[in-house]
């Protein structure tokens, strides 16, 4: 089952015109600000001309993340990452 969201995001990826990198970080970024490992500006300097392969990292990057805040309750509310 994991395999197939994979598959299914890659294959949304190539059919899409989104910066996945600045959603994942956006989202890293406000849903775990206080977490003193993740450095916002660091994550924006090195996505903010991302490749097409790390686009695709990206997308799959926040998916999981995303499946796992909500398997484990945490995370935040955001979800509004469809909009850059």
């Amino acid at each position: 089952m994991r395999r197939f969201l994979v598959l299914t995001t890659v294959l949304t990826i190539a059919c899409e015109d989104k910066d996945h990198c600045a959603e994942y970080v956006d989202y890293m970024c406000e849903c775990y600000a206080d977490d003193p490992s993740y450095d916002c500006d660091e994550q924006r300097a090195i996505y903010e001309e991302a490749t097409l392969d790390q686009q695709n990292e990206c997308a799959v990057e926040l998916d999981s993340q995303q499946q796992q805040d909500q398997e484990n309750g945490t995370g935040c509310e955001s979800g509004d990452t469809g909009s850059v």
